[in-house]
């Protein structure tokens, strides 16, 4: 199966080419930064942007997590899943699906940092993670887990130390998913592996400044 990966595209989207693939990975972050907090503009982008371009793009399905920049969105998620119904988009809030037979599992929780979407306390957070079956194929987790692509490279401020979820790393530790696809920290490394057997991913497209600086990943599984 061919999956290609994306994160972070600040509605940036249209300026990536996304190359034929099975399937599409979202790892969360996809609202324009100027209405993410606005219902009624979130939901009319939404219809006359982020649907059509995603219906239009060479890949079979969509699975698709929110992530903190999502701030309308998780005040309206019953709207927002009735727009994706009949359409290419798999919305995942601590879901399994299922393409053919690769298990893909989808979490937008954050370690808390400011006031944003989807960000809990660590005892939440570790409840939630541990609803996550054994052995997926694919994690879909917008934060990154602690102590891989959790590193910000290049933050002005200087975050040049680990500052990924402390609570998902604890709990894929037991849950072994193959494969982490996350964003968050837009100049994490683009690759790392956790416990010497997890690929974890960094898939964010923008840097600091939210212009776009990295390619869609694609990977074969």
């Amino acid at each position: 199966m061919k999956v290609c990966a994306i994160s972070d595209t600040h509605g940036l989207h249209r300026e990536l080419d996304i190359k034929e693939s099975d399937i599409l990975c979202i790892a969360g972050d996809i609202s324009p930064l100027n209405i993410q907090g606005r219902k009624k503009p979130m939901l009319e982008w939404l219809y006359s942007d982020f649907i059509p371009w995603c219906e239009s793009l060479p890949v079979n399905k969509i699975f698709l997590t929110p992530g903190n920049h999502e701030l309308a969105i998780s005040h309206m998620e019953p709207d927002v899943r009735e727009l994706f119904e009949n359409t290419k988009i798999e919305y995942l809030i601590d879901e399994l699906s299922t393409y053919e037979t690769y298990k893909i599992w989808g979490t937008p929780w954050c370690s808390i940092y400011g006031n944003w979407a989807y960000m809990k306390l660590p005892e939440f957070e570790e409840e939630r993670f541990m609803r996550m079956p054994e052995n997926l194929d694919i994690l879909i987790s917008h934060d990154p887990p602690y102590g891989a692509c959790d590193i910000c490279l290049q933050h002005p401020r200087g975050f040049y130390e680990h500052i990924g979820n402390p609570e998902l790393t604890k709990v894929v530790k037991i849950k072994n998913p193959k494969i982490i696809l996350c964003g968050h920290l837009h100049t994490g490394k683009s690759r790392e592996t956790l416990f010497d057997n997890i690929n974890v991913y960094n898939v964010s497209v923008v840097n600091e400044q939210y212009e776009i600086y990295r390619e869609p990943k694609y990977l074969e599984i």
